[in-house]
């Protein structure tokens, strides 16, 4: 699994943990270990798959990339001659997925009340806060939600005000300056490395995050309570997805208030914002 097949590239250990614990040992193996390769048939990958829909643990993408892991075994088999056919190829065997809506976040207030959200979860945690410091990085760094994940503090240089513990980590060759770096690792193989600046109100996160954590070189900065990964669906599901949502909600009541006050000012005899930059232009023409 280190080789990486054909082209002798190795996966990253993120990768292989998601093909060998998650899909394999969580899912796929449980299921088709009693069959022999050349008995597995069409019927059964659809079997596999409508438990799976019915288990109601894994969304269509999910259940897609398992069924495609079931393929690439089937593939293998066909080469070597265990098994006539592939029963898992073609995309009938594939549930529909829509693709995953993406949040974008232009101005400052978004990200804020997105923050602000995130903030919200981790007071109705059970766990020590982490949501906030997690989609601060998403956001400040431009970091994808498995690096994130895999990050550890050995990866992570708070700059100048870490109290002597700085990595010293070099962005192509300079120094990171005061408010540190960080190390991303690649995710599908080991050779992937870049080294992302740290944005003061990033670094200043990350700083609270490690006071409330266990931050040893290997520990993770984002781990479970038990010092585990994060599954990235999780990550989507249960912290991203409601944090949008009341951020959201939180964008349209302001909007809401800013429209009252406006709507209490034209009553009052005063322009709304709204009027009163309409007239602006005007007088420039």
């Amino acid at each position: 699994m280190r080789e990486g097949g054909r082209n002798g590239e190795g996966l990253s250990k993120r990768s292989i943990s998601d093909l060998r614990d998650w899909r394999l040992k969580e899912h796929v193996l449980p299921y088709f270990a009693s069959f022999r390769l050349d008995e597995i048939t069409i019927e059964d990958i659809d079997r596999f798959r409508r438990s799976k829909v019915q288990e109601g643990r894994l969304s269509p993408a999910s259940i897609n990339k398992m069924i495609a892991t079931v393929a690439a075994i089937m593939e293998q088999a066909v080469e070597y001659g265990h098994a006539a056919s592939n029963p898992a190829e073609g995309r009938r065997r594939r549930l529909k997925a829509g693709k995953p809506r993406r949040t974008y976040l232009d101005r400052a207030e978004q990200i804020a009340a997105l923050l602000d959200a995130a903030g919200d979860l981790d007071e109705g945690g059970r766990t020590k806060p982490y949501r906030r410091a997690l989609l601060a990085t998403l956001t400040f760094a431009g970091l994808r939600i498995g690096e994130a994940l895999d990050l550890r503090w050995k990866d992570v240089d708070l700059g100048t005000e870490d109290g002597g513990n700085v990595v010293a980590l070099p962005v192509k060759g300079r120094p990171v300056g005061p408010n540190g770096a960080i190390r991303v690792r690649g995710t599908k193989t080991e050779n992937a490395l870049r080294t992302v600046r740290l944005a003061p109100a990033l670094r200043d996160e990350l700083v609270a995050l490690k006071a409330r954590r266990s931050s040893g070189g290997e520990d993770r900065v984002f781990a479970t309570a038990r010092g585990g990964r994060f599954s990235e669906s999780n990550v989507r599901n249960r912290i991203l997805a409601p944090a949008v949502t009341r951020a959201n909600k939180r964008l349209v009541k302001a909007g809401s208030s800013r429209s009252r006050t406006g709507s209490r000012r034209t009553r009052s005899g005063g322009r709304s914002p709204r009027s009163s930059s309409r007239s602006a232009r005007t007088r420039r023409r």
